[in-house]
């Protein structure tokens, strides 16, 4: 008898036991970021300002074989994730999509001509996932932006923000500066760019001094003199 009393509150207990429910698991949602200058970007995803404008900073960036145009496989990723949410997200953005490769090999043809496949490439993924392409343009570099010691870094994709008409313009003229044909490598690229910051400073340094007073007033007064001369000359008749 105590047997099956011990029986029945075992089944009891068991048919309790499978008929609670689950607490169910919410999913993990990643929640937009609003940066200040009023851009949505997804988690983990940051902004590197350059002289050619806003560049997004992944942490799983689009790294291309040594050689190759196919897309890697974390490609795929990072466009339809982050690229398109950020389009998504941001109505009035385009999107620069530059296209570059390591400085080992022939500069032109050879790399220049496979930055070209890289960019077509990376604009016809993102026109088959849904983006319009007068929100991409793309830019082929070759290896005439070598911004990373490592070889392998150099073979990428980066991602230019445009915002508004300025951004656009500011990108133009970087990229007139730029001769995606060239040969150039990391160390020669670092001297240009201080070269270049250098001569910015020096000529902001000249638009803004000022001429104390004490110096102007003597040529003004020279200039005044000799014009005063000059109109009161007498021309002696023939």
């Amino acid at each position: 008898m105590k047997s099956i009393i011990a029986f029945c509150f075992i089944m009891i207990l068991f048919s309790s036991c499978k008929s609670t429910p689950k607490a169910t698991e919410e999913p993990i949602v990643e929640k937009p970021v609003v940066l200040s200058m009023g851009l949505t970007l997804p988690e983990g995803v940051s902004i590197r300002d350059t002289e050619r404008g806003k560049i997004l900073v992944v942490d799983n960036k689009v790294i291309f074989a040594f050689a190759k145009s196919n897309l890697p496989k974390n490609a795929p990723n990072v466009l339809g994730d982050t690229v398109k949410t950020i389009l998504n997200e941001n109505p009035n953005v385009k999107i620069v999509l530059e296209a570059h490769t390591s400085n080992k090999g022939i500069a032109y043809p050879y790399n220049y001509q496979l930055s070209v496949k890289r960019a077509s490439v990376g604009k016809k993924h993102l026109s088959s996932i849904g983006i319009a392409d007068e929100r991409i343009i793309s830019k082929s570099f070759g290896e005439s932006l070598p911004e990373y010691p490592k070889q392998q870094d150099l073979r990428r994709y980066e991602f230019v923000i445009i915002e508004n008409d300025a951004d656009l313009e500011k990108y133009n003229n970087f990229f007139k500066t730029v001769n995606p044909k060239s040969e150039m490598t990391y160390d020669a690229y670092n001297k240009k760019q201080l070269a270049n910051k250098n001569a910015s400073t020096t000529e902001s340094t000249q638009t803004n001094e000022v001429i104390p007073e004490d110096k102007k007033q003597p040529a003004n007064k020279n200039a005044s003199t000799t014009e005063s001369t000059q109109t009161n000359e007498v021309v002696p008749k023939k």
